[in-house]
């Protein structure tokens, strides 16, 4: 059979083709596959509503929902003492805040759980000590039972104070490392690990997907 194709120019042309064109059609398939499977990993849930809020941010200024009306962001509990889990979800925001420096719609939002340490002057400082843009990362604080309320029932996370009669002032507040997503229409679409590079990954291409239209 191979001296016959050989021996005849079409065959010899026209097999090495066919079996091109097979390849690069099984090769476009799979590609097409992985990308429609990829699109549908990436399908975010709707948690509903966040709803009104009111605190006072770093500047000293009152910041509600109105803010962010039309507006991508992310939230994330932390406390200036914390030495655990907190510098790492900062330096996550600030990652986030380089990497989606041309996106004009979205934002970031630092909420403490220690309100009765942070104060605005507290929070400006540690704002500074990561870079933060004012106009595009805002921490914010408040009445305690007002904070607590809104990440239990809003954003639909944990956090305590902790009751350990040996908890230090960086551990002093267990709260959850969860970075959460709300978009334009201000309702919550999903939680990610902000110390997991790769979820904090994921949590930008889903801002910048929902910035740009995306369901």
């Amino acid at each position: 059979m191979l001296r016959f194709v050989v021996r005849h120019p079409v065959l010899a042309t026209f097999v090495p083709l066919a079996a091109f064109v097979l390849l690069v059609q099984f090769q476009t398939h799979r590609l097409l596959a992985e990308r429609r499977q990829a699109e549908f990993a990436a399908q975010l849930d709707d948690f509903g509503p966040v709803g009104a809020f009111a605190f006072v941010g770093h500047d000293g200024r009152a910041i509600t929902q109105a803010d962010l009306e039309g507006k991508v962001w992310a939230c994330s509990c932390f406390f200036t003492c914390c030495t655990e889990s907190c510098p790492q979800l900062s330096g996550a925001f600030a990652l986030l805040q380089h990497e989606m420096a041309g996106q004009p719609n979205v934002r970031l939002v630092s909420l403490t759980v220690d309100p009765e340490h942070d104060n605005p002057q507290i929070l400006d400082r540690y704002a500074k000590s990561f870079g933060a843009d004012p106009a595009r990362w805002l921490f914010l604080t408040g009445g305690r039972d007002k904070v607590t309320e809104f990440v239990r029932k809003r954003l639909l996370l944990g956090v305590e104070k902790n009751g350990s009669p040996d908890a230090k002032p960086g551990s002093r507040v267990l709260h959850s490392n969860k970075l959460t997503l709300i978009d334009q229409a201000g309702h919550v679409r999903g939680h990610f690990d902000g110390t997991d590079p790769a979820e904090v990954t994921k949590l930008r291409d889903a801002m910048i997907r929902l910035a740009a239209g995306a369901p």
